[in-house]
């Protein structure tokens, strides 16, 4: 089977699970392990700074804080994922969503993508605060322990990168933050291929 019909067959699998009402399915057996965390930001807009603390050998902890030098009244911010194929390439896969947070956090635009990291993150951060950002504040994310159950359903095995673009007015680049995890026994395809 071509890699396109498995990414196909994954996507189509994963939005018909994500409808579905039941909320037992297993995760018995499903390994995430962080990696690594990446952040950069346009230094002409302040200061960021990424880290992650391992508790375990399945639980890190990944820790974000970021200082803007200039009130921020517009963010639009894009989240993509990436599959790390036997070449070693990271691909887009699944996931590919634009928005505008300000909107978003108003209520004029909705996304569930947006409202399943909100659901996930209201309790380990201050971002999801309303627009305007201010100067000076520290906007943190604490001791996000990122999880299987984190995941849609029949993600496969595999590297991964979790990617968020942030951008300001007239589409200037504002930030960067892409989490690297590792998903082992989970699901049942196999993307292995060159």
């Amino acid at each position: 089977m071509e890699v396109v019909s498995k990414v196909a067959l994954i996507f189509v699998a994963t939005i018909c699970l994500a409808h579905d009402e039941r909320k037992d399915w297993s995760l018995e057996g499903v390994v995430l392990r962080t990696e690594k965390v990446v952040c950069d930001i346009n230094p002409r807009h302040g200061n960021i700074k990424c880290t992650t603390k391992t508790k375990s050998r399945n639980v890190t902890h990944v820790n974000m804080n970021l200082t803007l030098s200039h009130k921020v009244e517009t963010v639009t911010y894009n989240i993509k994922t990436f599959y790390q194929f036997s070449n070693n390439e990271y691909r887009p896969m699944l996931i590919d969503s634009t928005m505008d947070y300000c909107k978003n956090q108003k209520g004029i635009e909705h996304s569930p993508l947006h409202a399943a990291f909100k659901k996930t993150l209201i309790t380990l951060t201050n971002i999801y605060e309303a627009c305007p950002f201010l100067p000076g504040k520290v906007y943190y994310i604490k001791d996000w322990n990122f999880v299987a159950s984190d995941l849609p359903s029949l993600v496969p095995a595999g590297r991964y990168v979790l990617k968020a673009q942030f951008f300001v007015e007239h589409n200037e680049f504002l930030l960067t933050f892409a989490i690297y995890f590792r998903v082992e026994n989970y699901g049942i395809l196999d993307l292995n291929v060159g």
